[in-house]
């Protein structure tokens, strides 16, 4: 993050992420599917937010935004 910021200050950060992998019965889905879905979509604003939240810290100030589709509410059919 700081080699990305330089000399800029980093105040907020929007994090849009969503993949849903494969649209199958969950019995047909498999592990490695999901560990990438939840490595797209969760684990990757973890990862940031690590970077992120010292320089956040640093500077007292800091705002993440997480945008969630809406599919997850009612999933594949």
């Amino acid at each position: 993050v700081s080699s990305f910021a330089g000399n800029q200050k980093i105040t907020g950060f929007v994090h849009c992420a969503g993949y849903g992998g494969a649209f199958v019965d969950i019995s047909d889905f498999p592990e490695s599917e999901w560990d990438r879905v939840y490595g797209i979509n969760i684990k990757s604003a973890y990862i940031i937010l690590r970077h992120l939240l010292p320089l956040w810290k640093k500077n007292s100030y800091g705002r993440f935004v997480a945008i969630a589709s809406s599919q997850s509410l009612v999933g594949a059919k």
